[in-house]
């Protein structure tokens, strides 16, 4: 498990690296890159019943990735986020920044989550990023990867579980130390 995350971190590292260069824009700027507020926007926006922006947004034949799975099509990506948003009673991404080259963006957000059954309905922050390529005939996202630690998201905000995971943590915290 630990290799898959230190892997994923790399991963994301690598991308940062080949996208600094001319032609990069990063942070938030006065003047919000096209993309990084259409990206920006359908993070905001989109839910249960908005699930039509992702016809706008994606590619028809789009893949996707993050730490719970790897899909192709747009239409597989609708009905994964359909089952992901079933219990969320709201979400909100809070975006400190991007990096955009050609047709690469990477953004930086904090997602705050509630949702039944998660921390009790209580707020859930999770920071992450997103890669994402444009391209295709349509010009719109090919490619989107999502980068978080699925630990922090979900097993330390299960009631019981959680509490044995932090604690658990908090030990080999300590332990490492010594």
């Amino acid at each position: 498990m630990k290799g898959n995350r230190v892997r994923t971190e790399a991963g994301l590292i690598l991308v940062i690296l080949l996208l600094a260069g001319t032609g990069l824009s990063f942070g938030k700027e006065n003047t919000m890159s096209k993309r990084l507020s259409e990206i920006e926007s359908l993070f905001n926006n989109f839910n249960r019943d908005t699930m039509h922006l992702a016809d706008d947004f994606y590619d028809p034949n789009v893949v996707f990735r993050d730490p719970l799975v790897e899909l192709k099509g747009r239409e597989a990506l609708k009905g994964y986020y359909m089952d992901m948003y079933r219990n969320v009673t709201s979400i909100r991404f809070d975006f400190s920044g991007g990096i955009e080259k050609g047709e690469e963006v990477v953004v930086f957000w904090t997602m705050e989550l509630r949702a039944k059954g998660l921390k009790g309905g209580e707020p859930v922050l999770l920071d992450g990023a997103s890669h994402i390529k444009y391209g295709g005939e349509s010009g719109k996202v090919i490619y989107h990867r999502d980068y978080f630690d699925l630990g922090a998201f979900v097993y330390e905000n299960i009631p019981v579980l959680g509490s044995i995971i932090r604690y658990t943590k908090k030990r080999l915290s300590k332990h490492g130390q010594e």
